[in-house]
């Protein structure tokens, strides 16, 4: 007696036929169950993207309450950690007008330790954008996207004479504070956005977005470690335990390599090296894929 089956294999189901001395004695399809999550504008993801979004927040969460922990201990260990306790109840007080205040202050004048320690903590908190992307592909929607943002606020900052992020930020927070004197403005805590503004020149409120929320603001890490230098610079002028600084560092990476290395090893003792480059924008490197590279069979030497 012999027997036969036929198998029509396909993306979302099997369909099969059993065959006894070329007669069918049974027949039927195997449906796989959808291995996607579609949305409600009807795009489909797979299971598998879902749970790796999930995922890498996750990381990125741990990864940031590790670099605060770690600040938080250098400032403790220099009398600059700031003292939270009551602070957002302190009546007719503004935290983001405060602390937008005392970054532009910073770059000019001297400003209490643990203020300082505000300072750093929040840049620690948004420390901007910065791919780490080195495919060779074209770019997709989202890179488009942030990178002409953080080109506009670019734009905005040089049209205002600002020299940081933060100095923009202030400006705006007295601008949209002369419009609340008026009465043409909502919320003196919420700084004035000049994205709103049509071609007219006009401000169109229902544009208006504020700082952050879903369709905040893009910014370069770039900008924050320039600010981050700008006020660091100024501070070392009052506060001696602020050792080290970007003049030293570009300093040493001019020396011929053998001196380089020697003094690099001592400059990462410092209080710059150890708070910028070790804690706040530190980087991990991208992982090696050299175990996937095989030998090709044209040249084997390679």
């Amino acid at each position: 007696m012999k027997h036969i089956i036929g198998l029509d294999i396909g993306t979302n189901s099997i369909g099969w036929v059993l065959l006894e001395n070329n007669i069918i004695v049974d027949r039927g399809v195997i449906i796989f169950p959808i291995g996607t999550n579609v949305d409600k504008n009807g795009i489909e993801s797979t299971k598998n993207m879902e749970r790796r979004g999930y995922r890498g927040a996750n990381r990125l969460l741990a990864r940031y309450k590790l670099r605060r922990k770690n600040l938080r201990k250098l400032l403790e260990s220099i009398g600059m950690l700031p003292d939270f306790k009551g602070l957002n109840k302190i009546k007719d007080t503004y935290q983001s007008q405060d602390l937008y205040e005392l970054r532009a202050l910073a770059i000019d004048q001297k400003i209490p330790e643990q203020e300082i320690g505000r300072i750093l903590l929040l840049i620690n908190k948004h420390r901007g954008f910065k791919s780490n992307s080195k495919t060779l592909s074209k770019p997709d929607d989202e890179d488009g996207k942030v990178s002409a943002g953080i080109a506009q606020l670019q734009t905005f900052m040089e049209a205002s004479n600002s020299r940081t992020i933060g100095e923009y930020f202030y400006k705006m927070h007295i601008k949209a504070k002369d419009l609340f004197d008026q009465g043409l403005w909502h919320n003196i805590n919420e700084p004035y956005d000049e994205r709103a503004l049509n071609n007219n020149g006009e401000f169109v409120f229902t544009n208006s977005r504020g700082i952050r929320n879903e369709n905040g603001r893009y910014v370069g890490r770039d900008m924050y470690e320039s600010e981050f230098d700008l006020i660091w610079r100024k501070q070392k002028e009052f506060y001696p335990q602020l050792t080290g600084s970007k003049k030293e560092y570009e300093e040493i990476l001019k020396l011929p390599v053998p001196e380089k290395i020697i003094k690099l090893k001592h400059f990462k003792q410092t209080l710059y090296w150890q708070i910028k480059h070790a804690t706040i924008f530190y980087q991990r490197p991208l992982k090696s894929q050299k175990k996937y590279i095989g030998k090709c069979q044209f040249e084997p030497n390679k």
